[in-house]
């Protein structure tokens, strides 16, 4: 299955740094915004939005003060190779300050204007995921400065950046691909690596996103977008696999009592 191509940004304090900081990296391109978007509160439960090329997607929140830690998780199906049509920003306020992208080999992971890489072969199997979607997580601590992605049944090594930013200001996730996003969630802190676990591998949420969360969204779409119910977590094995199943067992154990 195509690995899930995505691009994260979030905006820091001080609008000319941030335009500082963006001219060391291609800044993403999105539609131009010719009305206010129209917000809805709704709980996305069960639902995923599937976004069609030239289409975004928005999500809000109240405004924050004194972040110190981002933890955000997100389940999401695309096809695209590349970021032409992918592109995720996250921000606070109107200022900008981390980014990530996937060049299929690394990923590039930029905070308030310092940028490590993580290279995907020297990522560490943790477990694989079974599920129909491919789900992704970062996090990254203020006070140490360590980030670290999760992704696909895979953790990167932690990385330091950026120690001691603070952010500040109403967050809004703003989403640019073509393909289906569900089940998105962001805490101002760094989730433990059990809480972690059971989003990327049990499809539990250890606690309700203190930022965002999809059970109590505030959102808002342009273009063409739709909003859909989700595919299931999981599918069932079919009859014919439950019932080799079944063989096998019974061999087992008709094995077992030869012996």
């Amino acid at each position: 299955m195509a690995r899930i191509l995505i691009f994260f940004c979030v905006f820091a304090l001080n609008s000319n740094k941030a335009h500082a900081y963006w001219m060391t990296t291609k800044a993403p391109t999105l539609p131009p915004v010719t009305t206010e978007p129209t917000w809805e509160t709704k709980n996305l439960g069960g639902w995923m939005f599937s976004i069609m090329p030239n289409s975004v997607v928005r999500f809000r929140s109240a405004a924050l003060s004194n972040v110190t830690g981002i933890t955000l998780c997100l389940r999401a199906l695309t096809e695209k190779n590349g970021f032409s049509d992918n592109t995720l920003l996250l921000t606070f306020g109107e200022n900008a300050a981390v980014c990530i992208r996937d060049y299929s080999v690394y990923y590039q992971l930029q905070v308030a204007g310092s940028f490590t890489n993580f290279y995907i072969r020297s990522m560490v199997p943790v477990q694989t995921s079974a599920s129909l979607w491919r789900s992704r997580c970062l996090t990254w601590d203020s006070s140490s400065g360590m980030a670290q992605l999760w992704t696909d049944g895979m953790m990167s090594i932690r990385k330091g950046l950026s120690r001691g930013t603070v952010f500040s200001g109403k967050a809004e996730l703003i989403f640019q691909i073509e393909g289906q996003v569900s089940n998105i969630y962001m805490w101002d802190s760094v989730l433990s690596i059990r809480q972690l676990h059971k989003y990327l591998y049990h499809h539990s949420v250890p606690s309700q996103g203190s930022v965002l969360d999809w059970t109590q969204m505030e959102f808002s779409a342009s273009g063409y977008v739709v909003l859909e119910p989700a595919y299931p977590k999981r599918l069932h094995a079919g009859p014919a696999k439950r019932n080799k199943k079944k063989r096998m067992k019974t061999l087992k154990k008709r094995l077992r009592q030869e012996v």
